[in-house]
C-alpha cells in the first residue's frame, strides 16, 4: 500500500490531475475532470485526436534530437545505464528508482548527444537526469545516458575496420528506442527538408503527445498469490489492447473507464455461482493490514499492486 500511498502523494504535491494504473512498460493518462486550470482531460483528448494547437502538445518523430528537446521511450523493455555506449562493459542502471527511467511512455530533457560502437552496431543515447526529489534535496545530480536508436554495418570482405571499408546493413529507420519530441521548428522546416520526408510525417495530427507527463511505479509484491494473476492479465490485457487512438499519448486509458472496466471484469457477482465468478474476486481478498480494499480507484491500484510478484503497473500524471 506504501507504493500506492506515495503515487497518490505525488499527485497531490504536483497539483497534477489525477491518474489510474497501466502496465509498467505502458503509461496512464488522467481521468475525465477539471485541472487545476479548468481544462477537461477529454479536451486534451480531443486536441490529440484532432490536431488542434495547444502549448503542451508535441509531436514524436524519429529524428536526431537536440540539447534541450525531449525524447520519450517507445520501447517496452528499455534500460538505461550509467555509461555511454561504446565505452568499456556496458554499465547498466539496475537500482531502482532510478531504473525506472527506461520505462515505456517516460519523457527526458536531452543534456547531451552521445554515440559509440559495441560490436557491427553504432549505437546513438542521449544523456539524461535521472536524479530523485531526495537527490536534489541533497545537491546530488545523478546522470545517465539512454539510448535511444542504434544501426548494424557490416565491414568489407577484406576484414578491414577502416572508415572506408564498411556500409550500413540496416535502415535509418530501423531500431528506435525512444522518439524526439518536435514543434513548430519541425513543422516549418524548407520545402526541400518537408519534400524528403514521407508525408504522414508532416500531418501534425500523427502521433501527437502531451510533454508535461510524470511516470510513477505502483509497485509490486513479491509474495502475490498465483490465483491473483486473472486480475493482472485482465487489467494489462486491457491497457496493452485496447483503443489506444482514445489514449493519452497513445497508451493512457482514462482512470474513470478503467474503473469501470475492472469493477465489471473482475469484481466477484454474488448472485451467481462459484464457477461464474471464475477470474473474479472480493475487494477483501486483498485487505492489508493497513488498508481496507474497496472497488474504487485507490483500491484497484491497490490491488494491482498486490496481485502481481513484478514490476507491471505504473500511474502516469498529468502535470498542470
Amino acid at each position: 500500500m506504501a507504493a500506492v500511498d506515495n503515487a497518490i502523494q505525488k499527485m497531490e504535491k504536483h497539483k497534477k490531475i489525477k491518474a489510474t494504473c497501466c502496465p509498467a512498460d505502458q503509461t496512464q493518462s488522467a481521468p475525465d475532470g477539471v485541472a487545476s486550470g479548468g481544462e477537461k482531460i477529454s479536451d486534451l483528448r480531443e486536441a490529440l485526436r484532432t490536431g488542434t494547437p495547444h502549448p503542451d502538445i508535441l509531436n514524436l518523430r524519429r529524428v536526431t534530437p537536440k540539447v534541450g528537446q525531449k525524447v520519450q521511450v517507445m520501447c517496452q523493455t528499455h534500460s538505461v545505464y550509467w555509461s555511454p555506449p561504446g565505452q568499456g562493459t556496458p554499465n547498466k542502471v539496475r537500482e531502482p528508482p532510478y531504473k525506472d527511467a527506461a520505462m515505456f511512455g517516460k519523457q527526458h530533457v536531452v543534456l547531451g548527444l552521445h554515440e559509440g560502437r559495441i560490436g557491427s552496431a553504432q549505437y546513438y543515447a542521449v544523456r539524461i537526469d535521472i536524479s530523485t526529489d531526495e537527490d536534489r534535496s541533497a545537491g546530488i545530480q545523478r546522470l545517465a545516458y539512454l539510448n535511444y536508436r542504434l544501426r548494424h554495418f557490416r565491414w568489407g570482405a577484406s576484414g578491414s575496420t577502416t572508415q572506408a571499408n564498411w556500409t550500413w546493413s540496416s535502415d535509418y529507420n530501423h531500431n528506435w528506442w525512444c522518439e524526439t519530441l518536435v514543434g513548430d521548428e519541425y513543422f516549418d522546416a524548407s520545402k526541400q527538408d518537408v519534400g524528403n520526408r514521407p508525408m504522414w510525417t508532416n500531418d501534425r495530427r500523427n502521433n501527437r503527445v502531451l510533454e508535461n507527463i510524470i511516470v510513477v511505479p505502483v509497485g509490486h509484491n513479491p509474495d502475490a498469490i498465483l490465483d491473483h494473476k486473472h486480475l493482472s492479465k485482465t487489467a494489462v490485457t486491457r491497457l496493452r489492447h485496447g483503443e489506444s487512438v482514445q489514449f493519452i499519448n497513445g497508451v493512457g486509458m482514462d482512470s474513470g473507464n478503467f474503473v469501470d472496466f475492472m469493477t465489471r471484469k473482475c469484481k466477484w457477482d454474488e448472485h451467481t455461482n462459484a464457477y461464474q465468478n471464475e477470474g473474479r474476486y472480493r475487494a477483501k481478498q486483498f485487505d492489508t493490514d493497513d488498508y481496507a480494499c474497496q472497488w474504487d480507484m485507490k483500491g484497484i491500484i491497490h490491488m494491482l499492486g498486490r496481485c502481481s510478484n513484478h514490476q507491471r503497473f505504473s500511474l502516469m500524471m498529468v502535470r498542470k
